[in-house]
């Protein structure tokens, strides 16, 4: 996970930003279907 999103995803849990949590929860899950998606096609 990158840097600047472990950083996201720290701030929101610290506010208790649920909105945010979900947001980048979602953002994190749909990057990791692209990418193994990518891997697939190329594979």
């Amino acid at each position: 996970m990158p840097d600047w999103l472990r950083r996201q995803f720290s701030q929101a849990f610290y506010f208790k930003d649920k909105y945010r949590i979900k947001l980048l929860n979602d953002f994190w899950f749909t990057f990791l279907e692209k990418e193994k998606n990518k891997e697939k096609n190329l594979g």
